[in-house]
């Protein structure tokens, strides 16, 4: 499970500064980015290539505090929808066939393209939304009517929304499994399997 951030940074050309001094700013994009070899965009070709089970999530509007408590709407959420499928699919899994069914399903979610022999499943469910405790919203009212404030917590889930629009069209979100039987080179534009 490779999990990367829907930007680029670069440092800005003052010099003379430390390093950590340095101000990073997003990179203005008009065409689509080319990774660099090596990059974290290209961990997913690497393993691939050598026939691993293998998915890569670049949730929209990320960046790298979406790993540490959230900088998006979505992308913590997202994550966290992801790697919990991707444990079940691989950990639970490996005692329990029909979790590892399932959180395949939960996996590979997302649009189709007409040729596929699977139905187009473009909801996330709500299996993750339960343990999503971290960034959302405060609701007075309901903390008011539990008689406690922590009652007012009201996390940002993913349940019901759409995959194709939290998902990045900077970089492909794809997945490859079961040998390149379930492959999906983005899964904004729609799968085959």
């Amino acid at each position: 499970m490779v999990q990367v951030a829907d930007y680029q940074l670069f440092q800005s050309p003052v010099e003379g500064l430390p390093a950590l001094a340095r101000t990073h700013l997003y990179e203005p994009r008009h065409t689509k980015p080319v990774p660099p070899e090596g990059s974290k965009y290209t961990y997913f070709d690497t393993l691939k290539a050598h026939g691993i089970d293998t998915m890569q999530v670049a949730p929209r509007a990320s960046d790298h505090g979406d790993w540490s408590g959230g900088s998006s709407l979505y992308g913590e959420a997202m994550n966290t929808y992801y790697m919990l499928a991707w444990f079940d699919r691989y950990v639970r899994g490996i005692t329990e066939p029909a979790i590892a069914e399932q959180a395949l399903e939960r996996l590979t979610r997302g649009p189709r393209l007409p040729s596929a022999p699977t139905p187009d499943i473009t909801e996330f469910d709500r299996f993750a939304d339960k343990y999503e405790i971290g960034s959302g919203f405060f609701d007075a009212l309901k903390a008011q009517r539990a008689g406690e404030v922590e009652a007012g917590n009201v996390p940002i889930t993913v349940g019901g929304l759409n995959v194709r629009n939290i998902l990045s069209w900077w970089y492909p979100s794809r997945y490859f499994f079961d040998g390149g039987a379930l492959s999906c080179n983005d899964m904004r534009a729609g799968c085959t399997s």
